[in-house]
């Protein structure tokens, strides 16, 4: 039965391993982009030379209203204190959003920006759809149900069960495939415990 539930594991990992890899870089990158670098929005934002006097904000709306018609903004962002677009955003199909960037000082329309046409909402959309809608979407699903059972053959191989120093301890002068191996029990319970407390 331990063979068995090792083959499973083994091709398990050679499945999802590769998707894994590029599905948790671009979940890094959205992170680091939106939360950790300075300056970063997830919403468009362009830089203008400031007045003295900038535009109300109802002429604003009216000069945004009458480039769409009919259409009301669902917010209306001031990206910065001064030297910024203001951000208009309408929501559009299939929830993506337009982005119309004004200019606080002369009221004129800087840039229409699609949401989906952004590097965050390409991440977005690659991490949480693979740019495919809800086919990736339930693609993203189904590959998450072959991890967990990737996650439950692992844990049942673990050698921790046995003695917990075997579970981890890292065998340096073993060899090359013996501490290949120690690395990834190691860091294999540690990610099962990790994604065990995430969801």
């Amino acid at each position: 039965m331990r063979k068995v539930i090792f083959l499973i594991h083994q091709y398990l990992g050679f499945t999802v391993g590769i998707y894994f890899i590029v599905l948790c870089a671009s979940g890094a990158a959205l992170i680091l982009l939106e939360n950790n670098i300075d300056g970063f929005r997830d919403y468009p934002v362009r830089h203008v030379s400031p007045t003295s006097a900038t535009q109300s904000l109802a002429a604003m709306l009216a000069t945004v209203e009458r480039t769409h018609p009919g259409e009301k903004p669902t917010h209306i962002l001031k990206s910065c204190d001064r030297g910024c677009t203001y951000d208009f955003s309408f929501n559009r199909d299939a929830g993506d959003r337009l982005d119309v960037l004004v200019n606080p000082y002369s009221g004129k329309i800087v840039q229409n920006v699609l949401w989906s046409r952004s590097t965050v909402g390409f991440l977005y959309d690659f991490h949480a759809n693979l740019l495919s809608g809800d086919r990736g979407s339930t693609i993203n699903s189904v590959v998450g149900l072959i991890a967990v059972l990737m996650f439950l053959t692992g844990l049942y191989l673990w050698p921790g069960w046995a003695r917990l120093s075997r579970g981890f301890s890292v065998r340096y002068r073993a060899g090359r495939w013996r501490t290949s191996f120690d690395l990834h029990k190691v860091t294999g319970i540690l990610c099962v415990t990790f994604s065990f407390l995430l969801y």
